[in-house]
Formats: structure tokens, C-alpha cells, sequence
């Protein structure tokens, strides 16, 4: 595919550059008579060029006469422009004036357009001297770009040639990445370079990357002089071909430092592809005047040791390794990248392969100037085995483009971002390594990447341990994720976190002891979390936002604080066969909560054959309208309900088994809807004072179906109807209440209650006080048959008996 876009590459600029002989040949003829408008401060058609973009139509050439403007262009939708300046060295295009937009703009945007011709100007002091983006048929041609921010000429998805310009000093910029500032990036872009100086710009030199799937960037030319760029000169998938002066093939297989060579460039000059460099124990430091150490053919660099070998860069605002071209087999081995404002950058074609082992990249990027320990463009395979990247300033490993990525064995620690931070398309493996106090995430894997991770300790981290963004798909297995912390604002500090219609498989893994939630879903996410044990977390176990869907099966989920699993918005769930247990209460939002499971917002929960026990406040707790399905399930020993519900929630809860529950084991209200069938409710106790104690209960405008259930040993009342209810209750067995089998109203305390009840084919005995009792209030209506009512100890019905009708059971 790649030879392929090449050679289509090949045929359109072809085309291009005919287009581009016609195009000159037109402005010829319009410079004599056609559409040819003059920019200058006074006595020409236009004093700012802006003006004369904005009103030109297609074969317009604007000439812009001698001086400075300080303007940021932009050429949106158009087609067959010229902007021709009167040279370089006599119009400059400063974006740094009184309408300055330095920090929004570049100093000429190009949008959408095609057939847009730039030659003849300075362009200076914007954030990217020249950005197009959806362009074709551009021509650059005999400009300056010189101390812009970010890149000096920036291509997105765009075709372009450019010829005989200079493009130095780019600086970096500090209001979007400041890690890069290239002199020309070719981003999902085709560009032709010819005779163009690329020189002393802040990182590389000309760089390869990819912003869409499926279209690389490729680059034909020659003839340029590339030099001095403190990033490297050709960064990714670049052609040798484009440089004036390609390096020397070398011609020894083997190739000693120092004893052959007094420099590791000087050695990879002399060795010959495929061959060997040794380098000896000892700190090797790049001179300023050899730059970057440029890898730009296959071999093997092996040093005496990762603590005997040092590279080192020749100052704080170099990359010490750079590592470019397609069709690279390297490896290194056994030594120190240390003391850059990168340590490596690794950028090869699809055909590239990558290994370093037994090294260390540590303490780069730690001045004024931020940068990564390893940067890996391109789309070849890079594997870091066996590797400490440490205390650089910026992450530990940044990835970007559609590269294939292997890490194991290795330590990710203490850098002051993000320990692995992947871009899109990537497709990463993390195994058997340890990703721990770092500054920023530990794992971050965004845009449609495909991650791998297994068997790693990811601990002490900063705002999660583990980032999915951006429909990025990942595995994650035999884990240990713990300790993450919360930023500087006091956010996050979370376990793993899934984001942007991104899709996890979590199995086997231990989250624990993070600042905040365990395991996040938001919006448009999907999980399936199995096996695992996910405990002793600051705030939820497991929350489920926005519409997310997870499947959360046999899992251990202990001791969190806040609620163990929390599902609201329109979440989806499958929770079965864990155990929830033990969810404590949280002091920081005044000692509240502490369910097992809770259910909020519209969210729609399948809970079946999990134990739920011991928590703080309810085993589950149901809100808002949200929609649960609770059935054999067994609920023990909460410290305040079984299962409580308000709002508009409805519920069928079957089949469970709830024993020891604090002060009532199913307690609906508000305009709850609930089913309660063929459940065991046993020995629900009172509170802390005594009070309460009640196997089921309904209140305010509640709605239930109560049937075949055993209701035993309630600490006060089998049952417990008040307020506007409106229940049946048929073919269940309340034995062994300390109060009433059924309680009916407030037996006096409320007044105008509005029960209504029916009542039918029930067992209610060996209750301590009533069987069944009620209140006077009129709105109480009690209808059913044939229940069977007797030794209770208090008598059979009690309190306003008229309301009971007759075939009703216990003497009626």
C-alpha cells in the first residue's frame, strides 16, 4: 500500500506541477491584463493583504509590494491564488503586531483550498508560519519562515510543493505542545521538497506523522540542506534521497567507541548497514557541533551496561538518539540515554523495527525544556525490553501514528506526565512491567488503538492508572492498578477510566486503594469487568455514567467508600455472581452512603446471584426512575435497609435470600413501582435506637405486588403499609414478627391515610402482637380472601377490624 500511494503520489504532483506551468503562464498574461491586484500601505489597490485575499476570485495573483505587515492570513475555500511578495528580504509578514494572533492563528492559513501559490515573503513571529489543512496543488516557493512557534510549515491531509525556502529557528510552543517544534511537519500529507534549507530549528528538522487512518504521509524531493535541528534532521518515514547530502553507507561490519571512533555519530557514519557499534564503559556526550545522534540505517549499538555506558546530549534542548527512515532493523542495547530534552525519537516506516533492552532513559527533558524519554512515530514496530524510563520531563513514553508497540518487563516511573501516553491508531502491548509515580495517567491509550495489558503493577500514579479515550479497544488482565492520586485541583485519582465510546475487557485484575472510583465508565463506553477485585477504593468501586453498558461478573468489590457499585444517567449493567461487600460510609461528604449497589438517574440493572453484605448503609439502593431487576441474589446484614427505593425506580426483586438487614430489609416509596416475589426475608433487626425493624415496607405513593415470599423473625412488623399505597399481597408466609404480621397505616399517629390493600391467601402466625392491624383512617381499603390467620399472640386482627370484609380469614 505504501509503494502504491507513492507512485499515485508521483502521478498527481506530475499533474501538479503541469497545472503549475499553466498557472504561471495565466498569471503572466493576467499581470498584463487580467485579475492582478497590488497590496501596500498607500497608493495601491489594497492596503492589507487580508483584504485583497478575501476579494479575490479564482486566478487572482495578489502582489504584495516592500514592508512589513503585521497581519495572520487566512485562504479559505479558494482556488487558483497567487500571493507573491517582492522577496523574502523585502516583505515580512509579522504576526506579533498591534492585532497580533499569535497565540490563535498561523501567519498564513490555508483551508480547503487548491492551486494556492506563496513565494516571496518572511513570514515570522505566528504559531506556524504556514498551516494548510483539506489542500491541494500549494506551492511554496523562495520564502522565509523563520522564529514561528510549533512548525515552520504545517501540512494536515494536504499536498504541497515546496521549493527553495529557509526554514529555521522554529521555537517551541508553549500554548499547545510544547514538546514539539518541527521546521516542516507533513501530517497525512504528500509534499515534494526541493532545494529548501531546513536549519536550527528547536526540535526536528522535516517530520513524518499520521492525523488520519489509513493515509500516511510521504515525501519525495532532494536537494535540501537539513541541518543543525536539535530534534533531528529527518524525524519518521523520510526518504534519504531528500537530503543534498545523504550520510555515508559505511563499510565496516564492526566498530569500536572510542577505540575506533571518538563519537557515536562518527561510528554510525563508518559502520555499515547491518553491522555492529560496542561502546565502551564511560559517559560519551554528543559535541554541539555533531548534534543529535542520526540512526538513519540498520544495526546493532550495544554498550558495556545501562549504569557503565552513558549518551549523552550535547545540552539540555537536544535529542540525544533520533532514529528515521523506512526498512530499519535496529537495535540497542545495554546503555544510559540521559541529559536531553528528549532521549530518543524513534520514527520508521511500515517495514521498521525498533528494539531497545537492558537500557535506561532517564533524567531528559528535566530544564526549561520539557520533553518525552522515548517519542515513537510512523507505522513500524518498536519493543522495549527490559527498560527504565525514569524522571524525564514530560512522559516517560510518548506514541503516536499507526506504530506497533511492545513494552515488557520494564519500568515506567517518575516521569513528570503521562508514563506510556499513546496518540491514535496505535496498537500497544504492556506486559510484566511496573508504571508507577508518574506525574501525569499511568497508561493512557486514545484514537482507535488497540492495548494490550497484562500482568503489570501500575501504582501511585496521577488522575487515573489507566485512560482509554476515543473508541480505543483494550484488554486488560492480571493487573494490579493501586494508589492513584488525585491531581492538583483535587480531581480524579482514579483506577482505570473509560471515556469516548471507547471498549474494555477487564479480567483477573486487582484495583485498589485509588484516590477516587476504581472503575469509571462515561458516556458511550463499553466493559466487561470479570474476576477481578476491586477494593478499599476513596470513593465508588465501580460507576457506571452516561450511557454506558458493562457486564460485571464475579467479581469481589470490598470495602470502598461512597457505594461499591454506582450506576446513573442511562447506564446499562449486568451485575451477577460478585461479591459486593463491606462499602463504607465517606467523611468527606458528611459520612454518607456506604450501599452496596445503587441504581440512579434512568439507568437499567440486571443484579442476579451476587452476595451483597455488610455495608455501610443499603445492599441496594434504586433512585430516580432508574429500572432494576434483583433476583437470587442473597442481601445480609446491611446497616440500614436491603434494598431501598424512592423516586419514580421500579423493581421486580425474586428469588434472593435477605437475612440480618438493619431496620427494614425492602423499603419502597415516592412512586416507586415494586414486584417482591418468592423472596426469604428473615430477621431483620432494629437501628442503632432500637427502632424500626421491619421486613418489608411501603409508604407514600408506592405501588407493589408482594407474593410467595417468607417474611420471619422481624424485629417489629412483618409488614408495614402507609401513607397513599396501593398494594396486593397474596400467598405469602409472615411468621415470627416481635410486632404485627401486617401493620396497616400509623395506627393513629398520621391521619387521612390512603391505603389500599388486597389482601389474599396469605399465612400470617406465631406473630408477637397482631397478626394483622389497622387504623381507623377512612381512605384505608382492604380487600382479599382466604388468608390464614392464627397464634398470633395479640389476637388475629386488631385495631378498626370493620375494615377487614368478610371470607377475609382470622374471623372474618
Amino acid at each position: 500500500m505504501h509503494v502504491r500511494l507513492v507512485k499515485l503520489f508521483g502521478l498527481s504532483m506530475a499533474l501538479a506541477l503541469i497545472a503549475w506551468a499553466a498557472g504561471e503562464s495565466t498569471q503572466t498574461g493576467l499581470a498584463q491584463g487580467g485579475t492582478t491586484v497590488t497590496v501596500c500601505a498607500t497608493g495601491c489597490n489594497f492596503a492589507t493583504i487580508q483584504a485583497a485575499i478575501d476579494a479575490a476570485s479564482g486566478g487572482t495573483t495578489v502582489q504584495v509590494q516592500a514592508g512589513t505587515y503585521l497581519e495572520n492570513l487566512t485562504i479559505r475555500n479558494k482556488d487558483g491564488l497567487t500571493l507573491k511578495g517582492a522577496g523574502a528580504d523585502q516583505v515580512t509578514l509579522d504576526g506579533n503586531g498591534p492585532q497580533q494572533q499569535q497565540n490563535i492563528i498561523p501567519g498564513i492559513l490555508i483551508l480547503s483550498s487548491r492551486n494556492i501559490t506563496v513565494t516571496g515573503f518572511k513570514i515570522t513571529n505566528s504559531r506556524r508560519g504556514l498551516e494548510a489543512q483539506d489542500s491541494t496543488l500549494l506551492f511554496l516557493e523562495a520564502n522565509t519562515f523563520q522564529k514561528n512557534l510549533g512548525q515552520g510549515i504545517l501540512l494536515t491531509r494536504s499536498q504541497a510543493e515546496i521549493k527553495g525556502n529557509l526554514v529555521q529557528e522554529t521555537q517551541f510552543d508553549p500554548g499547545t505542545n510544547p514538546t514539539l517544534s518541527e521546521g516542516i511537519q507533513i501530517s497525512s500529507s504528500q509534499a515534494t521538497l526541493l532545494d529548501n534549507v531546513v536549519k536550527e530549528n528547536a526540535d526536528c528538522g522535516v517530520r513524518a506523522s499520521v492525523s488520519v487512518a489509513e493515509q500516511i504521509s510521504t515525501a519525495t524531493g532532494s536537494g535540501n540542506t537539513i541541518t543543525g535541528n536539535r530534534g533531528g534532521d529527518l524525524c519518521g518515514n523520510l526518504p534519504l534521497a531528500l537530503l543534498a547530502q545523504p550520510p555515508a553507507d559505511g563499510t565496516l561490519e564492526q566498530v569500536a567507541v572510542p577505540a575506533d571512533a571518538a563519537t557515536i555519530q562518527e561510528a554510525v557514519n563508518k559502520v555499515r548497514v547491518g553491522g555492529t557499534i560496542t561502546i565502551a564503559a564511560g559517559t560519551f556526550k554528543q559535541p554541539v557541533e555533531a548534534g543529535v545522534v542520526q540512526i538513519y540505517k540498520s544495526l546493532k549499538i550495544i554498550g558495556a551496561g545501562a549504569d557503565q555506558t552513558v549518551l549523552q546530549a550535547p545540552g539540555p534542548e537536544w535529542t540525544v538518539l533520533n532514529i528515521a527512515t523506512d526498512q530499519l532493523e535496529v537495535t540497542i542495547e545495554g546503555l544510559k540515554v540521559t541529559g536531553g530534552r528528549r532521549g530518543l525519537h524513534i520514527g520508521t516506516g511500515p517495514m521498521g523495527n525498533v528494539a531497545l533492552r537492558n537500557s535506561k532513559v532517564e533524567s531528559n527533558g528535566t530544564g526549561d525544556l520539557k520533553g518525552e524519554g522515548l517519542r515513537i512515530v510512523g507505522q513500524g514496530a518498536v519493543t522495549l525490553d527490559q527498560v527504565s524510563v525514569s524522571e524525564n520531563g514530560a512522559d516517560g513514553v510518548a506514541v503516536v501514528g499507526q506504530t506497533k508497540v511492545t513494552v515488557q518487563s520494564s519500568t515506567i516511573a517518575k516521569n513528570a506526565r503521562v508514563g506510556i501516553n499513546t496518540g491514535q491508531f496505535i496498537s500497544i502491548t504492556v506486559e510484566k512491567s511496573t508504571i508507577s509515580d508518574n506525574g501525569g495517567r499511568g497508561i493512557s491509550v486514545s484514537g482507535s488503538s488497540q492495548a494490550t495489558l497484562e500482568d503489570n503493577t501500575i501504582n501511585s500514579n496521577v488522575t487515573a492508572g489507566i485512560n482509554l479515550f476515543n473508541t480505543t479497544q483494550a484488554t486488560i488482565t492480571n493487573n494490579r492498578i493501586t494508589g492513584t492520586k488525585k491531581d492538583a485541583q483535587g480531581n480524579y485519582g482514579l483506577g482505570i477510566a473509560v471515556q469516548g465510546n471507547s471498549k474494555a475487557t477487564i479480567r483477573n485484575s486487582t484495583v485498589s486503594q485509588n484516590d477516587s472510583n476504581g472503575i469509571v465508565l462515561y458516556e458511550n463506553t463499553q466493559a466487561t469487568i470479570q474476576q477481578s477485585t476491586i477494593t478499599s477504593n476513596n470513593y465508588v468501586g465501580i460507576r457506571l455514567t452516561g450511557n454506558s453498558n458493562a457486564t460485571i461478573d464475579g467479581n469481589t468489590v470490598t470495602r470502598n467508600v461512597y457505594q461499591g457499585i454506582w450506576a446513573d444517567g442511562s447506564a446499562r449493567a449486568q451485575i451477577t455472581n460478585n461479591q459486593i461487600l463491606d462499602s463504607r460510609q465517606d467523611p468527606a461528604h458528611s459520612n454518607c452512603c456506604g450501599s452496596g449497589i445503587v441504581g440512579r438517574g434512568s439507568s437499567q440493572l440486571t443484579i442476579q446471584g451476587n452476595t451483597i453484605s455488610k455495608n455501610a448503609e443499603s445492599g441496594i439502593w434504586i433512585g430516580d426512575s432508574a429500572q432494576l431487576t434483583i433476583k437470587q441474589n442473597t442481601i445480609s446484614d446491611s446497616n440500614i435497609y436491603g434494598v431501598y427505593m424512592t423516586g419514580s425506580a421500579r423493581a421486580t426483586i425474586e428469588d434472593n435470600t435477605f437475612s440480618r438487614n438493619v431496620a427494614i430489609t425492602i423499603n419502597a416509596r415516592g412512586t416507586s413501582n415494586v414486584t417482591i416475589t418468592k423472596n426469604r426475608i428473615t430477621d431483620t433487626k432494629t437501628d442503632a435506637q432500637g427502632n424500626l425493624g421491619r421486613g418489608i415496607n411501603l409508604w407514600e405513593n408506592a405501588q407493589a405486588t408482594v407474593s410467595d415470599n417468607t417474611i420471619a423473625s422481624s424485629a417489629l412488623d412483618g409488614v408495614r403499609l402507609h401513607d397513599k399505597v396501593q398494594v396486593t399481597l397474596t400467598n405469602n408466609t409472615i411468621t415470627g414478627s416481635a410486632r404485627f404480621g401486617i401493620n396497616i397505616g400509623d395506627y393513629g399517629n398520621v391521619k387521612d391515610e390512603a391505603v389500599q390493600a388486597e389482601i389474599s391467601n396469605n399465612t400470617i402466625q406465631n406473630n408477637k402482637n397482631c397478626g394483622i392491624s389497622t387504623d381507623s383512617d377512612t381512605g384505608i381499603r382492604i380487600t382479599g380472601h382466604d388468608n390464614t390467620i392464627s397464634s398470633n399472640t395479640g389476637g388475629q386482627l386488631c385495631g378498626t377490624t370493620s375494615k377487614f370484609p368478610e371470607g377475609f380469614g382470622g374471623g372474618k
